[in-house]
């Protein structure tokens, strides 16, 4: 083999060595895949049973809205009024808890894959407040028609 035939087969084995090692920017998130979702608001009214419990409503109109409160014969909240459904979503979950509810933390809305999101909060016990039932949600940044919503409820029995 001529000198300059051995020169071209390092340096070819050595780019080839180099090239083996890179990775492109996309292969390094493959399981990191978990997106914050922009929350633009918290909702949290006492009292009122809108859905039935562990249902959780994906509302992207305000048709969809007035629909929802007018089969129950109630009146939107306050929280809800002027929503721009052009850049928003409201999620909305009704639940009954056997404790008092002193506190309701939102910790998370996160996509996680195509159409999926989780929800994430945590529920502050008191058992010196009443054992209410309540209406809880968040409204995010616009999130795609059918979109399916994990909830997830921890809270702070364990302590």
């Amino acid at each position: 083999m001529k000198p300059y035939s051995k020169n071209i087969l390092s340096s070819f084995m050595l780019l080839l060595l180099l090239f083996s090692f890179t990775s492109c920017k996309d292969d390094n998130n493959v399981n990191n895949n978990t997106v914050e979702t922009k929350v633009v608001k918290e909702i949290l009214i006492r009292g009122l049973q809108l859905l039935d419990y562990g249902k959780i409503a994906t509302i992207q109109s305000q048709e969809e809205l007035n629909q929802l409160f007018d089969n129950k014969n109630f009146k939107i909240p306050v929280e809800l009024e002027n929503i721009d459904f052009e850049k928003h979503t409201v999620i909305l979950v009704t639940k009954t808890i056997g404790r008092g509810l002193d506190t309701l933390l939102h910790t998370s809305f996160k996509h996680k894959e195509n159409k999926t999101y989780e929800y994430t909060i945590k529920i502050i016990y008191n058992d010196f407040c009443e054992a209410p039932t309540f209406t809880f949600g968040v409204i995010v940044e616009k999130i795609p028609i059918g979109s399916n919503i994990l909830l997830t409820v921890t809270d702070n029995s364990e302590l």
